[in-house]
């Protein structure tokens, strides 16, 4: 007679057996959407906050800037804009991330009377070339503005400091 064993699904003996690779399929599907996650969303820098131009340079910080309004040159008001959501998770630089690359960038943004920014550049680097590049190429392509007005309430040109905090989680 030939050994015809089979394998029954509702033994308790297969049930351990299936539950427990269940359990483990389960658990791997698990670890790799935390893996995914982690790299895809945890992965990102501190959101940018609008700043007044500094006097002096100001170094890496890891904290945000706070919103301060940009002190005002007799009844001149200054630019205003929220940069705050103009950077995502997705924008930081592929090589600097591979490379753990973090720091702050401090951006002098140049503002037409239309409120769009025309030139960008680093007044104090990150010491990443590529997180210096990005900001500037993020906050020329996304960046508006308010413009400033003069004293006779005209859009005038203006000049904005921006610090952007690139941060590894």
């Amino acid at each position: 007679m030939a050994d015809d064993r089979h394998i029954d699904p509702r033994s308790p003996v297969q049930r351990d057996k299936f539950s427990f690779l269940k359990v483990a399929f389960v658990g791997v599907l698990a670890l790799i959407a935390l893996v995914t996650v982690k790299h895809s969303w945890f992965d990102t820098f501190t959101a940018p906050q609008d700043t007044p131009a500094p006097t002096e340079p100001a170094g890496p910080s890891q904290q945000p800037a706070r919103q301060t309004p940009p002190a005002s040159d007799g009844g001149a008001q200054p630019a205003q804009g929220n940069l705050t959501a103009l950077f995502s998770a997705a924008d930081y630089p592929a090589d600097a991330f591979r490379n753990d690359e973090q720091g702050t960038v401090m951006a002098r943004l140049e503002i037409d009377p239309q409120g769009k920014v025309s030139s960008c550049r680093v007044a104090t680097s990150s010491g990443s070339e590529s997180l210096d590049r990005a900001t500037c190429t993020i906050l020329k392509r996304r960046a508006r503005f308010t413009p400033a007005r003069n004293s006779e309430g005209s859009a005038i040109a203006s000049s904005y400091t921006q610090k952007i905090t690139w941060m590894l989680q």
